[in-house]
C-alpha cells in the first residue's frame, strides 16, 4: 500500500511553482516492494531556466538538492519535439523490481512526453524507440547521477 503510493507519485508530473521556467525532464525512480523502512524513491527535474531539483525520500524521511546547470533549452526542447513522435513498444516488465520513469514536457511542461517506462506495480514496460528520446535519457542519467542500467 505504502509502495503503490509513492509509485503514484512518482507518475505524476511535478508542479511546484517554478516562477518563469517551464519543467523540460524529469526522472523519477522509485524501489521495489518492501517494508516501508525500506522503500526510497528519487525524482530528478530540469526546467528550462537550468534549474535541476532532485529530491530524494525514504520512510517518511526527505530530502531535496538544487543545482545550476548551463543549458541551451531552445536545443533540448528541439530534441523533446523530436522525441514526441517516437513510437512506443511496450511488454511485460517483471514484479518487484525498481520503477523508473522518464520524461519530458512540451508546451511549458503541460503536455508530458514518454521517453521511458518501467512500472513492476503494473508489469508494464514502454519505451519511446526514437532516438532523440535516448538522448534525452542519456541527458537525464548524467545530470541526474542517478542513472540505472539500461533496458534491454
Amino acid at each position: 500500500m505504502v509502495r503503490a503510493a509513492i509509485v503514484l507519485a512518482l507518475c505524476m508530473p511535478f508542479t511546484a511553482a517554478t516562477g518563469a521556467s517551464a519543467l523540460l525532464l524529469e526522472k523519477a525512480i522509485g524501489s521495489a516492494y518492501g517494508l516501508p523502512e525500506n522503500i526510497v524513491s528519487t525524482r530528478c527535474v530540469i526546467y528550462d531556466s537550468g534549474r535541476m531539483k532532485i529530491t530524494y525520500q525514504t520512510a517518511g524521511l526527505s530530502s531535496t538538492r538544487e543545482i545550476a546547470l548551463t543549458l541551451n533549452a531552445s536545443d533540448l526542447k528541439a530534441v523533446i519535439n523530436d522525441a514526441a513522435s517516437g513510437e512506443i513498444s511496450e511488454e511485460v516488465y517483471p514484479a518487484d523490481v525498481p520503477s523508473e520513469i522518464y520524461t519530458a514536457y512540451q508546451r511549458r511542461g503541460k503536455v508530458p512526453v514518454l521517453l521511458l517506462e518501467l512500472k513492476s506495480d503494473s508489469g508494464r514496460k514502454r519505451v519511446n524507440k526514437a532516438q532523440s528520446a535516448t538522448r534525452l535519457r542519456n541527458f537525464m542519467d548524467v545530470n541526474c547521477g542517478i542513472a540505472l542500467p539500461a533496458p534491454k
